[in-house]
């Protein structure tokens, strides 16, 4: 479900155009590397979805496929210069907060060691990187939070710098713009993750003022070529049964965490400017 592999028809499903333009573009330097493996019956594992009847623009290619595998399970050695697939790592998903961290030896070997207590049944996380971005984890692992990603304050000072020129006002004010959280906090979009994004792109040295990020934040829902509400229904419609393609459901929990945002966000600056 990396990028990468996406079949181009649905790359534009990702409503990211950033996202979309990078995969392709790899997707085309990949395809000219090494010809050969260009054809999806080059490889075995590729070769299967031919033979199940898959459409043949959805299958990745041999190379693409391979290269998602090792963008997203390699872990680098302690020599710097070696990587490796580590199998007991490769058993835990991802947390902001993990419940364990992983080091590598000078022999080779890695070990996994607990942050905290972890209780019988619960899962085992550690971090697959403690600045990546809602972005990133698309598109190195395939998958999105749903509860939220802090470091998506980035992709609001994106959006608010774009659209500087149509803000104005000072900087945030502290009381008000925690006046404004409150007003929300049973919004059903509330979650840890949206109020520290929106807050550190408001709190940087460098923030656009809060006028600002409300206009960049409109300008990117008017761009959208489905709401938030489209997209939760049709979530819903695959949780009630509904068969697709897996990468399809990545692709639209993608959308739908970054619209979560953004919905947020408008909704508490909204509150904050009208104060």
């Amino acid at each position: 479900s990396t990028p990468t592999c996406l079949p181009p028809s649905l790359l534009p499903e990702l409503h990211d155009e950033t996202l979309s333009a990078k995969a392709a573009a790899r997707r085309d330097e990949l395809a000219a590397l090494y010809p050969p493996l260009a054809d999806a019956e080059a490889h075995p594992a590729t070769t299967m979805y031919l033979q199940m009847g898959a459409p043949p623009d959805a299958i990745p290619s041999p190379l693409a496929w391979a290269h998602a595998l090792v963008v997203s399970r390699c872990f680098t050695c302690a020599d710097g210069d070696t990587f490796g697939f580590v199998p007991i790592l490769d058993l835990c998903e991802h947390a902001a907060m993990p419940s364990a961290n992983f080091s590598s030896t000078a022999d080779g070997g890695f070990q996994l060691r607990a942050l905290r207590p972890i209780a019988a049944g619960e899962a085992v996380t550690i971090s697959y990187g403690g600045d990546y971005d809602s972005r990133r984890l698309m598109e190195q692992y395939g998958f999105s939070q749903p509860e939220g990603n802090a470091n998506d304050a980035r992709w609001l000072t994106e959006l608010a710098k774009a659209a500087a020129a149509k803000g104005g006002g000072a900087p945030a004010e502290g009381e008000r713009l925690l006046a404004a959280y409150a007003a929300h906090a049973d919004s059903g979009l509330d979650s840890p993750e949206r109020r520290a994004a929106l807050f550190d792109a408001l709190a940087a040295d460098d923030a656009p003022p809060p006028g600002a990020m409300l206009a960049g934040v409109r300008a990117e829902r008017d761009r959208w070529p489905t709401s938030l509400a489209d997209d939760e229904a049709e979530r819903q419609a695959i949780d009630d049964g509904a068969r697709v393609d897996p990468r399809v459901v990545a692709v639209l929990d993608y959308r739908i965490a970054r619209k979560r945002q953004a919905e947020y966000a408008e909704r508490v600056l909204g509150t904050y400017l009208s104060a």
